[in-house]
């Protein structure tokens, strides 16, 4: 009897242990606000789709979704009611992506798609048209109305990239262009958008050094009275003196 009831209770213990096993490794690969795959999940399976597709020679799309101007509703409504709302869009975007894809939360409120044996760009184009059009309808949120829209950005495998740190760095540049041409949209990478990028990227870094260098400089246009043709004011306008002695006006780097 007493065998029996030492066997009864390690049985026990042992389902108590794998239990808690399959649950601290949900945990690590999910994310615990909307249960979906985490960054570490995708990775993982980001590096097994880009496998099979060389091995089948198929196409893996990428897709980064972005809620726009969701800081404002975590501002305005706070930190809770704004995670209500993210688990919304995170049940919506299930609902849009469909069994082909994986849904993933990679932090905030940006999301990720990932897609195997995809037929064409066009498929691609149609599916983040789909995911924009869906975050468009009004959510309701503790019977509050609120009326969302998302931006993407999205990368192909082989066209954008051959490893999966190459694809997730197309995807993000198609999403901040994205976001660049006005939000609620969609792009699909092209090495243009790259070199556009980068060329931001260096100007930044430029203009940081500029203003630490007392590289900027106001240079003054007077405005003249035609029927008096005296100076009635003068317009201040900013110039860049670069390093190699060239002035650039402000239209060259005043939009950063």
């Amino acid at each position: 009897s007493a065998e029996a009831e030492l066997r009864a209770h390690q049985a026990e213990l042992e389902r108590h242990v794998a239990e808690r096993t399959r649950q601290l490794h949900h945990l690590a690969h999910h994310d615990p606000l909307t249960q979906l795959p985490n960054r570490r999940k995708l990775a993982t399976h980001l590096e097994g789709a880009l496998s099979r597709a060389a091995n089948r020679r198929q196409r893996v799309a990428l897709l980064f979704v972005d809620v726009d101007n969701f800081k404002s509703i975590n501002d305005t409504l706070g930190h809770s009611f704004g995670d209500r709302v993210l688990q919304q869009i995170a049940q919506r975007l299930h609902a849009a992506t469909g069994p082909k894809g994986l849904l993933a939360r990679l932090g905030g409120d940006e999301f990720t798609v990932l897609l195997e044996n995809v037929s064409s760009s066009e498929e691609v184009e149609a599916h983040a048209a789909q995911i924009v059009t869906t975050l468009q309808q009004p959510l309701n949120v503790d019977g509050r109305v609120l009326t969302t829209s998302a931006s993407v950005g999205a990368s192909l495998y082989p066209d954008h990239g051959s490893d999966a740190e190459s694809l997730l760095r197309a995807a993000d540049v198609a999403l901040f262009r994205a976001k660049e041409l006005g939000r609620n949209r969609f792009t699909l990478y092209s090495p243009a958008l790259y070199n556009a990028a980068a060329q931001r990227f260096r100007l930044e870094q430029s203009l940081r050094r500029a203003v630490e260098g007392n590289e900027l400089l106001l240079m003054y246009q007077p405005l003249v009275a035609l029927h008096t043709y005296e100076a009635s004011g003068v317009e201040a306008l900013l110039r860049w003196r670069r390093p190699d002695g060239r002035i650039a006006a402000a239209s060259e780097f005043i939009h950063v």
